[in-house]
């Protein structure tokens, strides 16, 4: 019974509809962490992971263990949001966890959830609905975490609980929204942190940073003795933001002598000391960005003095700095890094930066600049970073950059897009990456392989046509020609800039290794404008390619065209898109390709998309994710139809598919099931079919007065022929009477015909069947055989035509392996073979009678 059952679950599961749908249907975006800001949304939300390993975000979580099904077990990073309970163990499946971010609606979670993640160093739980959660924290949850060093909540009930323990690794914990009225209780809930009390007891000396952001309400007016603190412990960082500290004075200054980083940004600051460099002697980063102060950190006491303040860093954006002169910056000789956003410059005087001969990063982001007049940064020698987005520029000097031989980076954008108005005219002969924003047309001054020749990064928004300005000639194709070493291209086209014969061709960039576009033109349908996805062909090195509502409609073989290290393809917010059946095994199957991403997309309501949905599924190394929120269009109406596996489903069924599948499913049934019939009720089976065919012989209800070629077909083991011959023919074919035909295999078999048609002619063509039982017999297959045949002869046609001739002694133990002959000598009379000569003659007399009684009379006893 129990061989039964196991047989019929086993059909069960094969025939069984294979649950390979759980791929479309999955929840989790899944790519390598390098590739992570490239990826649609909400993957580029998981911010905090590594950009090592395998990343995975899976949203809208119930269930981990149906939802986590496809996210890969050396997954290094995994995001998770949802309303779920958290089990015991819940991610021992991922050995290789580094980093866990859980933002749940009502986190509940088990003592022992986190139980197998020995690698885990980063781990936040976030409630994600507003206020604090009902949800607590298990006092064991984070105990066996050994290698834990960042540990962040948010939003969980904390108030009331007591004797939550911490890894002994761990080294930030980061506690916001958690409900607490006093910082006290901190020390109650967490036993393994020092009270302040008891910190203070130990008389620490040093405290190497302090940071006190948002401790002071807006409305209360008594100072803070910031610097008090750092003299008390001799702080060498110090942050105090968005504390609207409104006056750093002389008074407090001597306490923070020794600082080396001081962060005051956004405080509403009116005023700070003027000496304020030279009482920080050993200063050397200050953050003032988000203030209201007028510049006033190089007063003209300091050349009088000689002195020049140690600041390598300095963010002063945000505040009141409208034209820097040639001495606002002459005690800072040693800057590095300079930050001067939002600060309402409207030009550059071209020895304003003349004393900042160290400078490498200049950033000027969001001013007022309308033009760049010759050598504005000639004194930069050593810079390296320069940004100038969301300036009005509208003139470009020839030589504006001028003397920058270091230059690497270089970032400029008009603040909004006009068309038709903003041209850029420069040259970025060293740049290695490049910004450029809201400029519809770029002019060169130099052969346009010369100008570009270094960029590896670029960032395009805007409508761009490259010219020549000398010969007033465009170059609008091929792009690769300017960009010889590009590596990394991200343009963004502005939707509201009027279509032309828009040709940006961006094929044939054979260094290329990342590719984003947004916003592409829409091409009018019956233009001249050139085939989509022939902008995009023969791009041998890249990796990741990201289009974002790029108005691509057709993708095809052509599309994937020298294609051939293509790991990651994002198509997100794409309307009326086509994928050609022809990219699936012969393209795709060539390529690396592991990510295939689909986010708010729409298909044509038709089927010939259809075949991504099988191709999916059979593809199990490559994550293909956001198939199942797909819809369709309407291409006539343009109006959406719904979900678009609903409509494949529904009207795309294949017929061929289809019998395919029938007739496979049929045939695997047959050869499944055929051995599970045999081993379970074979025997009733045959006796089943030689009823039949019995019957088809008439042999069943009408035997009366039938004739018959030979008197008994004889089975016997060719071990055993020597006995037959000696013996058995010679006693009753040739001596008699009566003189009986008797039925051999060796003899009378016809030649050519098979085995076991023989057998089954020669048992009909004889009134009896005389089986030679001996050892040699029992261990015959054929005479196996020959014998079962003959027994359900015997069955079927109710006469008795079967005759047991025992050759040697059997015992009943050796019998009773042999179900069927143990029954026959149990309910019917045998022979026995008598070694003595004198008993055998009447052994044959006896045999030569029972064989010529044809009548059917009852059989003598024997």
């Amino acid at each position: 019974m129990a061989r039964r059952v196991a047989s019929i679950f086993l059909l069960f599961l094969f025939l069984s509809p294979p649950f390979c749908k759980a791929t479309l249907t999955s929840k989790c975006q899944i790519t390598e962490g390098w590739l992570r800001p490239h990826t649609s949304e909400p993957l580029s939300l998981c911010l905090s992971a590594s950009d090592a390993g395998l990343v995975a975000f899976c949203s809208n979580v119930t269930s981990l263990q149906e939802d986590l099904a496809t996210v890969p077990e050396l997954v290094s990073a995994l995001c998770l949001s949802g309303s779920v309970v958290i089990y015991e163990r819940a991610f021992s499946s991922f050995p290789e966890l580094n980093h866990l971010s859980i933002n749940l609606k009502a986190p509940v979670i088990s003592p022992r959830a986190f139980l197998g993640l020995d690698k885990l160093q980063y781990l936040s739980i976030h409630h994600s609905d507003t206020g604090c959660s009902n949800s607590s924290i298990p006092t064991q949850a984070f105990h066996q975490l050994e290698q834990l060093q960042t540990l962040n909540m948010k939003g969980i009930y904390l108030t009331g609980q007591r004797g939550i323990n911490l890894p002994s690794h761990l080294k930030l914990l980061s506690i916001s929204g958690c409900c607490l009225d006093q910082f006290s209780e901190l020390f109650s809930i967490f036993p393994s942190l020092q009270s302040v009390s008891r910190l203070l007891s130990l008389e620490i000396k040093e405290l190497d940073a302090l940071s006190l952001e948002k401790t002071h309400h807006m409305h209360e007016n008594q100072t803070f003795q910031v610097c008090a603190l750092a003299s008390r412990f001799s702080l060498r960082s110090l942050s105090f933001s968005l504390n609207y500290y409104k006056n750093f004075n002389s008074e407090e200054l001597p306490g923070c002598y020794s600082v080396e980083n001081l962060v005051l940004e956004d405080n509403k600051m009116e005023q700070v000391d003027p000496l304020l460099l030279y009482k920080l002697f050993y200063l050397q980063l200050l953050d003032l960005s988000g203030n209201n102060l007028y510049w006033n950190l190089c007063p003209l006491e300091y050349e009088k003095m000689n002195f020049n303040s140690r600041l390598r860093i300095l963010d002063f954006s945000g505040n009141r700095f409208k034209s820097p002169q040639s001495t606002v910056f002459s005690c800072l000789p040693y800057l590095e890094t300079l930050s001067l956003n939002d600060c309402g410059f409207e030009n550059i005087p071209v020895s304003a930066f003349s004393r900042l001969g160290q400078l490498k990063v200049l950033n000027l982001r969001n001013n007022r600049l309308r033009n760049l007049a010759n050598a504005s940064f000639y004194k930069l020698s050593s810079l390296v970073s320069l940004d100038l987005c969301g300036n009005p520029i509208t003139q470009f000097e020839s030589d504006s950059f001028q003397g920058l031989t270091f230059l690497r980076e270089l970032q400029i954008g008009f603040p909004y897009f006009q068309e038709g108005e903003e041209t850029l005219r420069f040259s970025a002969k060293n740049v290695e990456s490049l910004a450029l924003q809201n400029f519809s047309s770029i002019a060169l001054y130099n052969p346009p392989q010369s100008d570009f020749a270094s960029v590896q990064n670029m960032t395009l928004s805007g409508c761009f046509e490259f010219y020549n300005l000398s010969h007033n000639t465009f170059f609008p194709n091929p792009l690769h020609l300017l960009f010889p070493v590009l590596e990394q291209l991200v343009y963004k086209y502005k939707l509201e800039a009027r279509y032309t014969e828009w040709n940006f061709n961006m094929s044939h960039l054979s260094k290329l290794q990342l590719l984003e576009v947004h916003n592409l033109p829409e091409v009018p349908y019956g233009s001249s404008a050139p085939e989509m996805q022939s902008l995009f062909m023969d791009l041998p090195q890249v990796e990741a390619l990201r289009m974002v509502n790029s108005n691509i409609r057709y993708i095809s073989a052509k599309f994937f065209r020298r294609k051939c290290k293509l790991k990651q393809l994002v198509l997100e917010k794409e309307a009326f898109l086509e994928l050609d059946s022809d990219i699936q095994d012969q393209i795709l199957g060539q390529m690396p390709l592991r990510y295939l991403h689909f986010s708010s997309v729409t298909f044509r309501c038709d089927c010939s998309s259809a075949w991504l949905i099988d191709w999916a599924i059979r593809r199990k190394e490559i994550y293909v994710f956001g198939l199942e929120h797909a819809d369709c269009l309407d291409v006539q109406r343009r109006e959406k139809k719904g979900n678009y596996l609903s409509f494949i489903e529904q009207n795309c069924s294949q017929d061929v598919g289809f019998l395919l599948f029938v007739s496979t499913s049929s045939v695997l049934f047959l050869l499944i099931s055929l051995p599970i019939l045999k081993a379970t009720c074979g025997s009733e089976l045959l006796f089943l079919i030689y009823i039949l065919r019995a019957w088809w012989h008439g042999l069943l209800n009408n035997r009366k007065g039938q004739r018959f070629e030979y008197d008994a077909f004889v089975s016997y083991s060719s071990q055993d022929q020597e006995w037959v011959l000696q013996h058995l023919v010679p006693n009753l074919e040739q001596k008699g009477p009566p003189f009986l035909k008797l039925c051999l295999h060796n003899r009378d078999f016809v030649v050519g015909k098979a085995i076991v048609d023989n057998i089954m002619e020669s048992l009909y063509s004889s009134y009896k069947t005389i089986c030679v039982i001996s050892h040699h017999a029992l261990n015959s297959s054929w005479c196996s055989l020959e014998m079962t045949l003959a027994t359900y002869r015997l069955v079927a046609e109710q006469e008795d035509t079967l005759i047991l001739l025992f050759m040697e002694h059997i015992s009943r133990y050796r019998l009773s392996a042999y179900h069927h002959l143990a029954k026959l000598v149990k309910r019917k009379a045998y022979l026995d073979w008598p070694q003595e000569p004198a008993a055998q003659a009447a052994f044959w007399d006896r045999l030569r009678k029972i064989l010529k009684q044809h009548s059917g009379g009852e059989e003598p006893k024997l």
